[in-house]
């Protein structure tokens, strides 16, 4: 009776260890899969800060040239009065 008591524990614990096995491996296949969604995510964030950059720089540029088109906008109708005055004489 006792032996067969050892062998019934003997075998539970080495299904257990099979299972704390089990476990360990799904552990460090989730502890993989997180790390490889972290990078992923990091990529992703630094993409968007490049591209939050660029539009920036594109706002930058959109900007100069309305200060440009209003410049020459300004010059154009100079000379076209200047042409108009000019005209009237």
């Amino acid at each position: 009776m006792l032996t067969e008591l050892r062998t019934n524990i003997a075998g539970d614990m080495a299904r257990f260890q099979k299972a704390v096995e089990g476990v360990e491996t799904q552990v460090t296949q989730l502890e993989a899969t997180h790390s490889m969604h972290n990078t992923r995510i990091n990529v992703v964030e630094q993409g968007l800060e490049e591209l939050k950059w660029r539009q920036q720089q594109t706002d930058d540029e959109i900007d100069t040239l309305e200060d440009h088109t209003r410049w020459y906008n300004l010059k154009i109708q100079g000379i076209l009065e200047s042409v108009t005055m000019d005209d009237s004489s």
